[in-house]
């Protein structure tokens, strides 16, 4: 039904026409360009796009289904996100399975779940993991399969519509994921993921001799390193993510005649609202906060997720129940602990943001300057303001 040779094929035809152009964008900005990858498109993932290198493979992604949500309004958007909550369930019980697999899901629901229980071993083991993390196996379980027949028809119903909101609108991500790529591949990546690597690499030892010892010097170690693998995380994805959204707020073509400062403050708005307030950052600064509390007593990972969820629309399917006796501590990480670390990494933002804004207006290829010679995040934004 969605996934026919010829639509696959149509669709490509139109990414490879864009990739084309998004290259060709870059070269006459004076931009690195990534070599030796591919780009292919998926149904669902929870992403709109992601690029990933995985020892000699580069690739892009492409969502459609989570494109093509931007372009729809009314009962077909809320008919949609409907869908995209079932999905979403179906990810959180068996993780990122792929699309073939997730429509087979909506497809034959009891049919997949015999499957997948049958090929994860020790079921019993899989289902207290989950239970353990504010999972109701059984509950989602039942809705999920309630609800397959009714999703099937919502797709079935919105298949045309995905289809043209995907083709309008996939250009922006794949530029961005694009620029994501070059960044990966140049040197000044490698040296500062190196740097962030050792940071969590110390916090990890911190926090196991946390868990060990219980001393108050132990508790403070795990704090400051925590503090410093934040700092260089929120070095790294800033000028990661603000650079690439320039390219999802601004067209194609658009790069040489836009009013900058304007773009500027769009991007920061942009990570502040779907990176630091809702989405990936926000998560991982909670897991890293959730440590540091844990030294007198391991925060639950119950806990945990509903610190990730809170204050954003829960999955249809799932009921994550907190336990008690983190309450207060949960509070604490976000009354408190988070708006600290979120204006942290907003003003940090703000600054590559601004570099990355005046070069795209007055002399682009600085970028591809600074991803080679610079070995550290305050180098790179110096170099971009030569």
């Amino acid at each position: 039904m969605l996934w026919e040779t010829d639509k696959i094929n149509y669709m490509m035809q139109d990414v490879e026409s864009g990739l084309e152009l998004a290259l060709e964008e870059r070269k006459e900005l004076g931009l690195s360009i990534p070599e030796n990858f591919g780009v292919q498109i998926e149904f669902y993932t929870k992403n709109k796009a992601y690029a990933y290198v995985e020892a000699d493979k580069n690739q892009i992604v492409l969502n459609s289904f989570i494109i093509a949500l931007d372009s729809l309004e009314g009962k077909k958007l809320e008919k949609a996100r409907y869908a995209k909550s079932y999905f979403d369930s179906v990810n959180n019980l068996f993780g990122n399975i792929g699309s073939d697999s997730m429509l087979k899901f909506m497809n034959e629901p009891e049919k997949m779940f015999s499957i997948t229980e049958f090929l994860a071993g020790d079921f019993e083991e899989y289902k207290k993991k989950l239970e353990n993390s504010g999972i109701d196996y059984e509950h989602s379980k039942k809705e999920i399969i309630r609800a397959g027949a009714s999703v099937k028809n919502i797709i079935n119903e919105i298949l045309p519509d995905i289809d043209y909101g995907f083709l309008k609108l996939y250009s922006n991500h794949l530029r961005h994921e694009l620029d994501h790529l070059s960044f990966i591949e140049s040197p000044i990546y490698k040296k500062v993921e190196n740097q962030l690597m050792t940071l969590k690499g110390a916090l990890k030892f911190s926090e196991e001799i946390s868990e060990v010892i219980e001393e108050s010097r132990f508790k403070w170690t795990l704090e400051h390193e925590a503090t410093q693998y934040l700092k260089q995380m929120a070095k790294e994805s800033s000028a990661f993510e603000t650079r690439a959204l320039f390219f999802t707020l601004i067209p194609l073509g658009g790069l040489k005649k836009a009013d900058f400062d304007s773009a500027t403050e769009e991007v920061i708005n942009y990570f502040h609202q779907n990176y630091l307030i809702s989405g990936s950052l926000k998560h991982e600064i909670i897991k890293v906060l959730s440590k540091v509390e844990s030294h007198e007593k391991k925060i639950s990972q119950k806990t945990e997720n509903y610190l990730i969820m809170n204050g954003e629309p829960s999955n249809l399917l799932e009921n994550p129940r907190l336990e008690e006796s983190d309450r207060k501590r949960a509070v604490h990480i976000i009354k408190n602990r988070l708006p600290e670390w979120t204006r942290y990494f907003e003003k940090t933002a703000k600054i590559a943001a601004a570099a990355h804004g005046r070069t795209f207006k007055n002399n682009p290829g600085l970028m591809k300057e600074a991803e080679e010679s610079a070995s550290c995040f305050e180098e790179y934004i110096r170099c971009l303001q030569k």
